[in-house]
């Protein structure tokens, strides 16, 4: 049998542990795990630190709105490439067809982190 932890209590275990809680695959398409924009919203005022905006599957719409509700929740941007291996079809650090994780988002990160 498997055990979900619900997302208040999983973002406040990733901060005890002095973690940064990242909403990962907000908009996949190949994942059960696609949320709406309003339940997006009810998320992120659990307290997200971030939201996963670039990655392998989102459309430029997608990023761009994604982009909007991290800068109207003030919360960081991250990158996700979704390598699952060497045989996968999305390179390891390459999000967005083949487009670079942007330097200033990385600095915002560590930032955090420190």
């Amino acid at each position: 049998k498997k055990y979900y932890l619900g997302a208040r209590q999983t973002i406040k275990m990733i901060h005890n542990a002095g973690g940064i809680a990242i909403l990962a695959h907000p908009k996949s398409k190949t994942s059960e795990f696609s949320y709406s924009e309003k339940h997006l919203r009810q998320l992120l005022k659990l307290k997200f630190d971030g939201i996963e905006v670039y990655s392998s599957g989102n459309t430029r719409e997608e990023i761009a709105k994604l982009k909007r509700l991290a800068k109207k929740f003030n919360i960081l941007t991250s990158a996700g490439s979704d390598y699952h291996g060497y045989d996968d079809q999305f390179p390891l650090g390459i999000c967005n067809a083949g487009k670079y994780v942007e330097g200033k988002m990385c600095k915002k990160l560590l930032i955090k982190l420190s």
